[in-house]
């Protein structure tokens, strides 16, 4: 419900068309073509679904035409760090444009909000605590639909702030089956601590993978417009059973909810 009004809020920004503009970061697609790149049509409906516009930003984009990408930015509302194959670090130039489109949110003077899953969410820790050799460790968590555990700085985030977050969505996301986790590696609580902390970030959801090792699930920076999220919020309602093999995503009524944008929502952030 609240998670991509974070996206589409241009009130503090400049909004240059009749929409929203969010650019999505592509990965590089090695089965076809070095110069191809691609993101899961799952991310542009879920883009879609709040009446915004998706523009592509190539994975290349800040090694190969940097003004370009500059340019770019200056004309979108918001950035996607979309879930993908692989670790943050198997492409340099995906890492070295998600890195400058970081240092530009973080930089900017109209609020142009960032939000990663999954390999965003991994991308992004990666970034802010030196890399994923330092911040990344191996989990169980393929093909897990899981509750989240609320931590207590949530009570002073903008995501699920008791203040803002209506109780019934609360309630569905504390107490049933309804993120999707399809991830093998993230964020465990010491290296948050260490790493990701001190750097403005705070954790507001935990899980536990398999084998019972708990794992950052959400994210979100101190005072900067940063968000992410281990799991896929897309999921419940875009993506197929037979895209990913396996029926992962909860489809029950309240999930498909708790996922989808409320104007209540885009209007407290």
């Amino acid at each position: 419900m609240l998670l991509l009004a974070l996206l589409l809020v241009t009130a503090c920004g400049q909004q240059l068309y009749d929409q929203p503009v969010i650019g999505i970061l592509t990965f590089p697609n090695n089965a076809s073509s070095p110069f191809s790149s691609y993101f899961d049509a799952s991310y542009v409906k879920w883009i879609e679904q709040s009446g915004a516009r998706v523009a592509p930003i190539r994975f290349d984009m800040q090694d190969m035409q940097p003004n370009e990408l500059e340019l770019l930015f200056s004309k979108i509302n918001g950035v996607l760090f979309t879930g993908g194959p692989g670790q943050p670090e198997d492409n340099n130039s995906y890492f070295s444009t998600a890195k400058q489109l970081y240092k530009m949110v973080i930089e900017s003077s109209d609020y142009v909000p960032l939000w990663g899953t999954c390999l965003g969410f991994e991308t992004i820790a990666s970034l802010v605590g030196g890399g994923e050799e330092a911040v990344l460790t191996a989990f169980d968590a393929e093909k897990l639909s899981l509750p989240l555990t609320f931590e207590p700085d949530t009570k002073i985030s903008k995501l699920f702030n008791p203040a803002s977050t209506p109780k019934n969505i609360l309630e569905t996301f504390q107490k049933l089956n309804v993120t999707t986790h399809w991830h093998d590696f993230g964020v465990s609580i010491t290296n948050f601590d260490e790493k990701l902390r001190p750097n403005n970030l705070r954790s507001l959801t935990t899980n536990l993978d398999r084998s019972g090792f708990e794992f950052v699930s959400t994210l979100e920076h101190v005072n900067k417009p940063v968000y992410a999220t281990q799991w896929h919020p897309e999921a419940n309602q875009f993506d197929t059973t037979e895209k990913k093999g396996d029926g992962t995503p909860n489809r029950i009524p309240q999930a498909t909810f708790a996922m989808q944008v409320s104007e209540r929502s885009e209007r407290a952030l």
